[in-house]
C-alpha cells in the first residue's frame, strides 16, 4: 500500500447527532484512511472527498469535551506507525530516510503503544514527526525535545480548528489543508502562515536501545482537542 501521494482530506460539516468529534476521530483512526472515509460517510459528511498528502477532518457547531488523560502519550510509550504496510509497528529510526524523506509522505503520522502492548489510537496521542538537518542548530526551546538523531515530534492537531495537519510541504513545513495553517519544524512548529494562533505541541522523544522512538516526558504543552 502506497501512503505517498495517496490520503484522505474531508470536511465534515454536520456530524451526526451524538457522535462527537472526538469519538468520530478514534473510530478513524482506529480503521485507518480507508475507516476515515467510512465514518465520514455514516456520519453525512465527506461529500467531497479529494486525494491529497493527509486526512483532514473539520467538525462545526460542536461542543469541546475534555480528554481523558490516557489518551495522551505517556513515559516509556513507543511510537508506532499509523498509517501503511507497518501501521501498528514501532518504528526503528535506522529505517527512517534523512530529512528530505519526509516531505509529502503520510507514513510519518504516528501513535503510540504503552510499554503492555496498549495501542493509543485516539487525537490526543496522533504525533506527526519530522527530521532536521544533521548540522542543524537545535534552538535552546526545542532542546531535550529532539533525540540525537535530529527526530522530532509534534500533536498532528492543528491548533486553528483541531483538523489533522496532513504532511510536509516542499519547504520542509508542516501544513494543515484545511485553512492553510503552515509551522516550521525547526522552530518548535511556531505558525508561519495561515490562522494558527498556537504552536503545535511538542513531545520529548529518545530512541531506546532497540533503536525505537520512544516517550521520555510530556507535551510542553497538551494540544487544544
Amino acid at each position: 500500500m502506497k501512503e505517498t501521494k495517496e490520503t484522505l482530506d474531508c470536511e465534515l460539516k454536520q456530524p451526526k447527532k451524538g457522535l462527537s468529534r472526538r469519538d468520530m476521530l478514534k473510530q478513524a483512526l482506529a480503521t485507518g484512511v480507508v475507516g476515515l472515509m467510512k465514518v465520514a460517510q455514516a456520519a453525512g459528511g465527506a461529500s467531497n472527498i479529494q486525494p491529497g498528502i493527509g486526512v483532514n477532518v473539520q467538525f462545526a457547531d460542536e461542543e469541546e469535551s475534555d480528554v481523558d488523560p490516557a489518551e495522551f502519550p505517556a513515559v516509556g510509550d513507543v511510537l508506532i506507525y499509523m498509517v501503511g504496510e507497518k501501521r501498528g509497528e514501532p518504528i526503528i529510526v535506522a529505517d527512517l530516510p534523512d530529512a528530505e524523506g519526509f516531505v509529502d509522505h503520510a507514513a510519518f503520522w504516528t501513535n503510540v503503544m504503552s510499554p503492555d502492548g496498549t495501542k493509543k489510537q485516539t487525537p490526543a496521542s496522533t504525533l506527526i514527526l519530522a527530521r532536521l538537518e544533521p548540522d542543524f542548530e537545535i534552538p535552546r526551546n526545542m532542546q531535550g525535545y529532539v533525540t540525537e538523531e535530529g527526530i522530532v515530534a509534534y500533536s498532528a492537531i492543528c491548533t486553528h480548528f483541531h483538523c489533522m495537519v496532513d504532511r510536509i510541504n516542499e519547504h520542509g513545513l508542516i501544513s494543515c489543508a484545511c485553512h492553510g495553517s503552515v509551522y516550521d519544524p525547526k522552530a518548535a512548529a511556531e505558525p508561519v502562515d495561515g490562522p494558527a494562533p498556537y504552536a503545535l505541541s511538542m513531545l520529548p522523544i529518545k530512541s531506546n536501545e532497540e533503536g525505537q522512538l520512544v516517550v521520555k516526558g510530556n507535551f510542553n504543552v497538551n494540544p487544544t482537542l
